[in-house]
């Protein structure tokens, strides 16, 4: 498969699989490490601006949110991201905090952990420029020298070119997209800024949604009224201009191209670490009634990210990439040799996403186990997955000598995983391979499995007649 990302997080899995293993359970685990270490670095950065109790108000909100739990167990890039996203965060509240004698090592540490983050994903830039913008704007503000920051910057934008030749690349793969109208655009971005405080874990409940949101503004104004204060109000400037900044290159990327969804919550989890700061800052507040409002906002928040999580820990599966896990447990049940795979049409009109169950059931089971799609849309044949066609193709009532699992699979939205939770998932119906292999007096159908969440699955497994029962 071909991926976008730059290679650091690459070296970085690769370096932990020489130490713990390449298994799926080791990689995963490096994930946790990565967002337990920038919960760490999250409640560091709170108390260095703001305070103990604001440290730790930052730290619970940072760890408890479904946005941060979900890709603390993925095996991608963003684990890594939001830890090096947490650092550039780190360092630009030192370099704001830090006497003239020390900015320099801590401009230093802000464009190290900034090429970090950078060669972890291209998103990295994003976080990066808006803390060296920041440092601008501040230093600006009250009459510092701002000659060194514009040095780090320009070494951080050189050293940042070797990311060219992976931006060039990831162009390519993507060059052939179709352009969204702007009234879809429009909808991403407001959805961005509901997904940056909230989750379709949450989401299962419209008052832990209401909690979620109203907490983040009542938590987010009483930062606001931190700036006021001449103790934090170069930190709050800081880490606000860095947000902001951040977030209006997203918008801008976000209209005036359309080969990738820059407003893509999984894109912009290097806001999260900042956004955590900041919610956590009111609890610092001298004000008694601004530092009551704040503890209200933050317990709001806490509710609800409890909430979501809760429903992360009972339905999972519901909110993972893809079914392939219940998929793999059931050939393992029935025996991966005796097991053929087949992945019927897609939903009329929808993509095809087949391939989100083929390819971790390849990592899982290898060539062994013998996957097909369909040979053509409408076609009662088929041919081996990811391969060219041999002739016309393959009759899939010949295949197999134990069992056919015939596998129809669907992207789903948010809302859709919503009531997957709420209330099951609705049948996909037989696609034409189903159809014909169900006619076939060689095969009779024995169960049929209905998978949810953002890609979701229906399962029908099917036995040769002549075999013994499961």
């Amino acid at each position: 498969m071909r991926d976008r990302m730059p290679p650091g997080s690459y070296w970085a899995g690769w370096a932990w699989s020489r130490m713990f293993g390449l298994t799926e359970p080791a990689m995963r685990w490096f994930g946790v490490a990565c967002v337990a270490a920038a919960t760490s670095v999250v409640f560091s950065t709170a108390r260095r601006a703001y305070g103990t109790g604001p440290a730790v108000a930052a730290g619970l909100v940072f760890a408890s949110s479904p946005n941060v739990v979900v890709q603390a167990v993925e095996i991608r890039a963003y684990p890594l991201l939001i830890l090096f996203s947490a650092t550039v965060y780190y360092a630009l509240v030192r370099l704001l905090t830090s006497p003239p004698a020390f900015r320099r090592r801590w401009l230093g540490a802000l464009t190290g952990f900034g090429l970090a983050a950078a060669y972890t994903h291209f998103f990295g830039l994003v976080v990066s420029g808006g803390a060296f913008v920041s440092a601008l704007f501040v230093f600006r503000r009250r009459g510092d020298r701002i000659g060194p920051v514009l040095i780090a910057a320009a070494i951080f934008a050189i050293a940042a070119a070797g990311l060219g030749p992976f931006v060039v690349a990831s162009t390519g793969i993507s060059s052939g997209a179709a352009g969204d109208p702007a009234a879809t655009k429009l909808v991403g971005l407001v959805r961005l800024g509901y997904r940056l405080f909230s989750h379709s874990a949450i989401a299962v409940s419209w008052v832990a949604v209401g909690f979620s949101l109203a907490g983040a503004i009542v938590a987010l104004a009483c930062a606001a009224g931190t700036a006021a204060d001449p103790r934090t109000r170069d930190v709050t400037v800081g880490l606000a201009v860095t947000v902001a900044s951040g977030l209006a290159v997203v918008v801008a990327a976000s209209v005036v191209q359309s080969w990738f969804n820059a407003a893509a919550a999984h894109y912009n989890t290097w806001a999260l670490p900042g956004l955590a700061v900041l919610s956590g800052a009111g609890v610092g507040a001298r004000n008694r009634l601004l530092r009551a409002a704040a503890l209200i906002g933050v317990a709001a928040v806490l509710a609800a990210n409890l909430y979501g999580s809760a429903q992360l820990a009972c339905h999972g599966e519901q909110f993972a990439h893809g079914p392939h896990r219940p998929i793999a447990n059931l050939i393992r049940t029935l025996g991966s040799e005796a097991v053929t795979v087949i992945y019927d049409d897609p939903l009329p009109g929808a993509a095809d996403v087949s391939g989100a169950v083929y390819w971790p059931l390849l990592h899982e089971f290898g060539p062994g186990l013998k996957q097909y799609s369909h040979l053509a849309a409408g076609s009662e044949r088929v041919r081996e997955f990811d391969r060219p066609a041999v002739g016309g193709g393959t009759d899939p009532k010949s295949l197999g000598t134990g069992y056919i699992l015939v596998i129809r699979a669907a992207n789903a939205s948010a809302s859709d995983v919503r009531d997957h939770v709420r209330r099951g998932v609705q049948p996909f119906g037989p696609g034409p391979l189903a159809e014909a292999i169900a006619q076939s007096d060689r095969w009779r159908p024995t169960e049929t499995l209905l998978i949810g969440g953002f890609v979701s699955a229906e399962v029908r497994v099917y036995r040769m007649a002549a075999s013994s029962g499961r």
